[in-house]
């Protein structure tokens, strides 16, 4: 389907691969949430000990979409793309592993590079030459 995409777009195989993997890549994540999760699962009947782990779910995804993407109030530079795919990594962990230490250190991450990128929003990023 990548080959039939960059032929309909007139773009290079390897761009539209890359493209379509960054779409694809925060999806990768729901499989191991019913896994981790399964209050997921009760879809008729969602009670409230559905919300957090629905909120972890769209977090790690919001993180990893950040992460691919590269832009978070503005353009990111290559640390701070790192940062928001280790708070996703701690995101998993913490879904993983129930540890609440990967939870905490995560949201303080986020709490951190989010007041840093807000501070930074009017300045650009500066991109490798």
């Amino acid at each position: 389907s990548v080959l039939a995409a960059a032929k309909l777009g007139d773009a290079t195989f390897l761009r539209t691969a890359t493209d379509s993997m960054k779409i694809a890549a925060p999806t990768f994540i729901i499989p191991f949430a019913f896994v981790a999760s399964p209050e997921l699962m009760t879809f008729p009947n969602l009670t409230w000990a559905v919300v957090p782990a629905f909120a972890e779910v769209v977090g790690i995804q919001g993180a990893v979409s950040i992460a691919a993407y590269g832009y978070f109030l503005r353009n990111l530079n290559w640390w701070e793309r790192l940062v928001f795919l280790a708070i996703a990594f701690a995101g998993f962990f913490n879904m993983m592993l129930h540890d609440s230490l990967y939870l905490y250190g995560g949201l303080a991450a986020f709490a951190v590079i989010a007041a840093w990128l807000v501070f930074t929003k009017d300045r650009p990023a500066v991109q490798p030459s």
